[in-house]
């Protein structure tokens, strides 16, 4: 279903879990606490998620660094940068 497949990426798990409970009413939602693992998920599954969302500032990798290594990955993903 990758035309309703969200990835959350941020180091804060309660603010995902909070973003989970409000968006799993219309998309499929997965999640990552951290850049290194949700760059693991989106080579696993490239077509998987339409878009992917992030936080800016995460202590392994910066929100635009993350997203910039998604894109290449993943280049028909919409990425949305919080």
């Amino acid at each position: 279903m990758a035309d309703r497949s969200l990835l959350l990426v941020d180091d804060d798990a309660l603010l995902l879990d909070s973003l989970v409970r409000i968006l799993r009413v219309r998309f499929l939602v997965r999640t990552a606490t951290s850049p290194i693992r949700a760059l693991e998920m989106l080579r696993a599954s490239p077509r998987e998620f339409f878009a992917i969302v992030t936080d800016v500032r995460m202590p392994e990798m910066d929100g635009p660094t993350f997203l910039e290594r998604a894109s290449r990955i993943a280049p028909h993903a919409r990425t949305i940068l919080m």
